[in-house]
């Protein structure tokens, strides 16, 4: 370009005090130029051998810092596939706070601490949805019901846990005075069962089965003897 253009500004460091004494000396050399009446051909030429020297010492620079963002892009995607995972393995929990962190993906500084933070907690939510799920499945199983691949949020999952429990808990309770009741009548009847449901139930101390099917069937013997004892009571 001739001396008139406006010369390029570098986008350095300002406060730099040698990119100060570099920016004066090249303030000078342009002076000098003028002054000498240098051509184009002269100025292009002192222009080459300056920045072919700064480029020799810039190379490894720029080639550092690209490491070190590949280094966290690198970490950013790996980071990126776990939480993926998690979010959909935890019925899309975390979903708002990931893109949250998305939202700094043009600086990967900043953004992959939060994406550490953010795999550390889902991390620890998934072990305890594990946890989650395996005590599901065996209230599922101890209540005679098919295990489900379900997922939840932990807190879904927390509350679907504590009402099988409070169900399971509550079964067993009903079974058992469902199974007093029975016996009481076995005895006001001075009756010795035959079938096989009712010698389960009068086996005192023995605790009765809790599932489904075997919860239907014993209010159903409790429903047949109570009428029993009604037609008895009534004859």
């Amino acid at each position: 370009s001739s001396l008139g253009d406006k010369a390029p500004r570098l986008p350095l460091w300002t406060a730099s005090h040698a990119l100060q004494q570099l920016c004066a000396l090249a303030a000078e050399l342009r002076s000098l130029w003028a002054g000498a009446g240098a051509s184009d051909d002269a100025c292009l030429e002192d222009t080459e051998a300056i920045c072919n020297m700064a480029l020799v010492e810039l190379g490894p620079r720029l080639e550092m810092w690209r490491k070190r963002v590949r280094n966290f892009e690198e970490a950013i995607e790996e980071l990126t596939t776990e939480i993926h995972g998690g979010i959909l393995d935890l019925g899309g929990q975390f979903t708002m706070e990931f893109h949250e962190a998305q939202q700094q993906q043009h600086l990967p500084y900043r953004q992959l601490p939060l994406l550490q933070r953010l795999g550390a907690d889902i991390k620890e939510q998934r072990d305890r949805g594990r946890e989650l799920r395996a005590e599901r499945a065996r209230l599922l199983a101890a209540l005679g019901r098919p295990p489900t691949e379900e997922r939840r949020t932990v807190p879904d999952l927390t509350a679907q846990v504590e009402a099988l429990q409070r169900e399971l808990s509550g079964r067993a309770d009903e079974v058992e005075q469902m199974a007093k009741a029975i016996r009481a009548i076995f005895d006001a009847l001075e009756i010795k069962p035959a079938d096989d449901t009712d010698r389960a139930i009068a086996k005192h101390g023995s605790c009765f089965g809790v599932t489904d099917e075997e919860h239907t069937k014993l209010l159903e013997r409790r429903v047949f003897w109570e009428a029993q004892q009604r037609r008895v009571v009534a004859a």
